[in-house]
């Protein structure tokens, strides 16, 4: 009877063990900068920029008609209201400051996360010069970088276990290459590589974003999102690219191929990463093509708002629709506030990406595990001799 009694203390022990164990963990000193959520960083183009482009570029949305079913964003994006970005922290239930909003680095970085993603931006450095000054997605990588070091990895408190961890927990989102295939048919004396050589050009813009991903994951990102060229021969800005539409299509194809198989590839290669690929080209063609999802939409060719001669984007304080919900698009370039939304909820629907618990990122491994706490060794201890008390 003796040894039963032992056995089952055994097993209960060793049960009330492994909870404290994860416990424990799970309470570990990680999280005291914000953490409790997963952060996301945002790097790219119009597309999920958050709108803080001004005076610097004429690139920009800081003027209406753009934003004004939200009431003006204070900074616009590149649409009427919300884009897929702002859908993805709400899903998320993430701090939109930093994310969607217009605020100093510093005060929540890296813990809120960033949207560093800037208008007419492209992979290749010359992509948007055009416009005038603008942060590609070399510079942004670099404004991240510095933002890191200025905010914490030099100052006094040893605290870069932390920002490490965070980092590991965090969403790294990517949305470029758009800019690059435009610019490249209408200005193809800026770059060395002829768009027409479609593999070419795609091979050269995907070993480049390569190298920016595996400099992200060097600085510890683990987790990235990264988005397809839409269908550009079904947009309105197709018109002034200097291809025709199957040109057009051989060409998005044929870099959405290649993102895939370098996703692959960085998934095989570098320890912990994990990449998802927003089917950005799929779920815009379907969506075009059917009225499903936005049952009111009846024009999937033209703006919704008057885009300004030799531009891609909005006449200040132009005309536009009345109802946004019946176009697909709102600019040349750019999607309309309902058809973000619905890009948003397919990918949601499908993803665990858009959940804000730790657990659904519970395979971003930390390279170095925390291990219990102090006290948690001195409870185990203490329950270890009151069920196997010392005997005398």
């Amino acid at each position: 009877m003796d040894n039963i009694i032992i056995v089952i203390k055994s097993s209960q022990l060793c049960c009330l063990i492994v909870f404290l164990q994860l416990f424990f963990l799970s309470k570990s000193q990680y999280g005291g900068i914000g953490c409790d959520k997963n952060p996301l960083f945002i790097f790219g183009d119009s597309t999920i920029s958050r709108g803080h482009d001004g005076k610097v570029t004429s690139f920009r949305a800081d003027y209406a008609p753009y934003g004004i079913t939200r009431g003006n964003l204070n900074v616009s994006r590149f649409t009427n209201g919300y884009t897929f970005t702002d859908y993805l922290v709400e899903a998320m239930d993430l701090n939109k400051t930093g994310v969607l909003g217009d605020f100093d680095i510093a005060q929540v970085f890296p813990g809120g996360g960033y949207n560093f993603a800037f208008g007419s931006a492209g992979i290749l450095p010359q992509t948007g010069k055009a416009y005038g000054t603008t942060f590609g997605l070399d510079q942004q990588i670099i404004m991240f970088r510095d933002a890191l070091k200025d905010c914490y990895l030099n100052t006094p408190q040893n605290i870069s276990e932390e920002i490490v961890h965070c980092l590991m927990k965090a969403t790294f989102v990517i949305a470029v290459g758009t800019n690059d295939y435009i610019e490249s048919t209408v200005r193809p004396h800026l770059y060395n590589i002829h768009p027409n050589s479609t593999f070419d050009f795609a091979y050269a813009l995907i070993q480049l974003l390569r190298k920016h991903l595996e400099d992200l994951y060097t600085w510890g990102a683990r987790k990235f999102l990264l988005f397809q060229i839409g269908p550009l021969d079904k947009y309105p800005v197709h018109s002034v690219m200097n291809s025709t539409a199957d040109e057009i299509i051989q060409q998005i194809t044929t870099f959405n191929t290649e993102l895939q198989s370098m996703a692959d590839e960085l998934s095989d290669d570098l320890p912990d990463s994990f990449f998802y690929i927003v089917k950005t080209y799929l779920i815009i063609s379907e969506l075009i093509e059917s009225n499903n999802e936005m049952p009111d939409k009846n024009n999937d060719t033209d703006p919704c708002c008057e885009v300004k001669n030799g531009t891609l984007l909005c006449a200040p304080n132009g005309q536009f629709c009345e109802d946004t919900t019946t176009y697909m698009f709102w600019d040349a370039l750019h999607l309309t506030e309902p058809a973000h939304s619905y890009l948003a909820k397919r990918y949601c629907d499908e993803k665990s990406v858009c959940s804000s618990s730790p657990i659904a990122f519970s395979y971003a491994r930390a390279h170095s595990r925390p291990r219990p706490t102090y006290l948690a060794h001195c409870l185990i201890l203490l329950l270890t001799l009151l069920y196997f008390p010392p005997r005398l």
